[in-house]
């Protein structure tokens, strides 16, 4: 729950927000974003 202020009256307005997001990660030759969920991370320099 957040409190924000009401853009007509300026008062406290309790905002309840509810979010969830995953992201994926993938090791490959290069590094790329499929998407906004997935995201590939080169192997080349990792030791």
């Amino acid at each position: 729950m957040f409190i924000v202020e009401c853009d007509r009256c300026l008062e406290d307005l309790e905002l309840p927000i509810e979010s969830y997001e995953e992201l994926i990660v993938k090791f490959g030759e290069k590094e790329e974003t499929e998407s906004e969920e997935v995201i590939v991370v080169s192997t080349k320099n990792m030791n």
